[in-house]
C-alpha cells in the first residue's frame, strides 16, 4: 500500500470565507470514531515526475472536502481525505502501483470514493477493480476518449456494465486533438511532424490530432512512434531536420516532452514551433527542455480557474491563494470542482438515510445523477458515461524566460 500523509495546511471553513474572514488550523484527525469517518483517497502519483502539478491538484481537492468538514456533515459525520501515492521516481507513474492502491481501496471499509488518477494509463488500470467494487472515482486529468467512450470503455466495466463508476471533470483528446490542430492553424503553420510514445494517451492523441490536421487542409510529413520512458530521440530528431516541418506535435508526458525539445535545440532546430497536449503543463517539461521551452505551446481540457469570474470560483482562487500562499495550477479549479462533486454526494446519500453512514453504490448513484450542479468550473452534468457535458479547454505557452503563459480559453456545449 501506498499510503501517505498530506503536508499539514492551513484551512478555512466557508461560513468564515463568505465573511471575508479566515480562520487558520492545521490539516489533523479529527478525532472522531471510526463508525463516524467516512474517507475519500486521493490516488496519484505523487513521486513521478509530475511532482508539484499533482501535490497542488491534492491540496486543491482536500480544500474542498475540509471546508465541507468545517461546515458540518449530517448526523456528525466527518470527512477525511487520504492520499496514495502511485508515482515512480523519473517516471510518470507506476501502474502495478496503481492497481494495488485500488485494492486497498476496495478492501478499505473507510473508503467511499476516490480522486484520480493523473494518467489515463493508470486509470485504465484502476476502472475495472473499483468497478466491480462499485466504488466511484472522479478524474480532474484524464483525457484518453477511451476511459468512457466506445467498446475500449465497455471493457472497463464488465463487472458491473450498468453501473457507471468513473466520472471526469476534464474534456477528451477527441476534443483535445482538434484543439491542438485549431491552435497550429491559427499560426497558419501548414506542415507538421508527429511523434508519439506509444502510450493509451500519447498515441491516442496524435492520432486524434493528426486526423483533425489533415481534415483541415495541412499537411504530415512524418508519424513516429516511440517508447513510453525513451531518453535518445536521435533518429526522430534526424526525421524532423530532414522533413523541414513548420511545427512538431508531441503525443507524450513532460518528461519526454521535454527530453526531445532539449535535443532538438541542441540539433539546432529548437526554433521550430512545439506543440503538445496537457502534460506539457507538467513542470519537468521546462525543467527539462530550458530555454527550448520558448515557443512552446500545450492544450488544457479545463479552465483556467483565475480566469473564471463566478462567485464559486473567486471563491476557490481566494481560498486556496490563502490557504497554500500560491496561485491555483490549470488543474486546481477542477479538482476543487470534482471534491465538490464527491462531497455533495456523500451529504445528499447521509440525508437519504436519515444521517445513518452511506454506502459506496449511493455515493456512486449520486455522482453519476450530478445536474447542472454550481462548482468552482461552473455547472456540472455527467452525461450517461461519465463526461462533463461542457468540458473547458485553455491554451497556454512558454515565454523567452521558459515561463508558462496563459493563452485563451473557451467552453466546449455538448450534450
Amino acid at each position: 500500500m501506498s499510503r501517505i500523509f498530506p503536508r499539514a495546511v492551513s484551512t478555512v471553513a466557508v461560513a468564515a470565507l463568505a465573511a471575508g474572514a479566515f480562520s487558520v488550523s492545521m490539516t489533523q484527525p479529527t478525532g472522531a470514531s471510526d463508525e463516524k469517518v467516512i474517507e475519500i483517497a486521493i490516488d496519484l502519483p505523487f513521486s513521478g515526475t509530475a511532482g508539484n502539478t499533482v501535490t497542488s491538484m491534492a491540496e486543491a481537492f482536500e480544500l474542498a472536502v475540509k471546508e465541507a468538514d468545517d461546515a458540518g456533515l449530517p448526523g456528525g459525520f466527518h470527512l477525511e481525505a487520504v492520499r496514495f501515492d502511485h508515482g515512480h521516481p523519473g517516471l510518470s507513474f507506476d501502474a502495478n502501483v496503481a492497481g494495488q492502491n485500488a485494492r486497498d481501496n476496495v478492501a478499505d471499509p473507510q473508503i467511499i470514493s476516490v480522486f484520480g488518477t493523473f494518467n489515463s494509463t493508470a486509470a485504465k488500470v484502476e476502472i475495472p477493480i473499483l468497478n466491480a467494487a462499485g466504488i466511484a472515482m472522479v478524474s480532474a486529468s484524464n483525457t484518453n476518449a477511451g476511459l468512457t467512450k466506445g467498446s475500449s470503455a465497455e471493457r472497463l466495466r464488465v463487472a458491473q456494465p450498468d453501473a457507471n463508476n468513473y466520472f471526469r471533470v476534464c474534456g477528451t483528446d477527441d476534443l483535445q486533438g482538434p484543439a491542438g490542430a485549431q491552435l497550429i492553424e491559427q499560426f497558419n503553420l501548414k506542415t507538421v511532424y508527429i511523434v508519439d510514445n506509444s502510450d493509451t494517451y500519447g498515441k491516442s492523441l496524435a492520432d486524434l490530432f493528426e486526423v483533425s490536421f489533415i481534415s483541415a487542409g495541412g499537411k504530415v510529413l512524418g508519424h513516429d512512434e516511440t517508447t513510453l520512458a525513451q531518453r535518445d530521440y536521435t533518429t526522430v530528431v534526424t526525421h524532423i531536420k530532414n522533413a523541414h516541418p513548420d511545427a512538431v506535435y508531441f503525443g507524450s508526458t513532460g518528461v519526454e516532452l521535454g527530453t526531445l525539445r532539449k535535443q532538438m535545440a541542441e540539433a539546432g532546430i529548437g526554433d521550430i514551433p512545439y506543440f503538445g497536449g496537457d502534460a506539457m503543463n507538467e513542470e519537468v517539461f521546462p525543467k527539462i527542455a530550458g530555454p527550448a521551452a520558448h515557443n512552446s505551446y500545450f492544450t488544457v481540457m479545463t479552465p483556467n480557474g483565475l480566469q473564471l469570474t463566478t462567485p464559486q470560483a473567486k471563491h476557490f482562487t481566494k481560498a486556496f491563494e490563502h490557504t497554500y500562499h500560491s496561485e491555483p495550477l490549470p488543474y486546481d479549479a477542477g479538482s476543487y470542482a470534482a471534491g465538490q462533486v464527491e462531497v455533495a454526494a456523500i451529504r445528499e446519500a447521509l440525508e437519504t438515510n436519515d444521517t445513518h453512514r452511506p454506502t459506496r453504490e449511493q455515493v456512486r448513484a449520486n455522482i453519476a445523477a450530478t445536474h447542472d450542479m454550481p462548482s468552482a468550473i461552473g455547472s456540472i452534468t455527467f452525461n450517461r458515461v461519465g463526461d462533463i457535458r461542457d468540458p473547458y479547454v485553455s491554451y497556454y505557452t512558454f515565454n523567452e524566460t521558459s515561463k508558462k503563459m496563459f493563452l485563451k480559453q473557451f467552453v466546449y456545449h455538448t450534450e
